[in-house]
């Protein structure tokens, strides 16, 4: 993302979504909505989003440098 190399941490899907369980990779699957977010990582970096930038939800263990949310966009 503009230079930086960032990994999926987690695909945020949408509440309506159904995922089947028996996926494989590889193997392509269709989502019927928009997922609500991509939660990236850029590698090492210092920096750290305040936590109203980020899911609530994150285990309280987890790095939070570089963490960000990449959320879906209609301009």
């Amino acid at each position: 993302m503009k230079g930086c190399v960032c990994i999926i941490r987690d695909i945020v899907f949408a509440d309506d979504e159904l995922i089947p369980l028996d996926l494989v990779a590889g193997h392509p699957h269709h989502l019927s909505f928009m997922p609500i977010s991509l939660l990236l990582q850029v590698e090492d970096v210092p920096w750290i989003l305040p936590e109203t930038e980020l899911p609530s939800d994150l285990p309280p263990g987890v790095d939070r440098r570089g963490l960000f949310q990449l959320r879906p966009r209609t301009d």
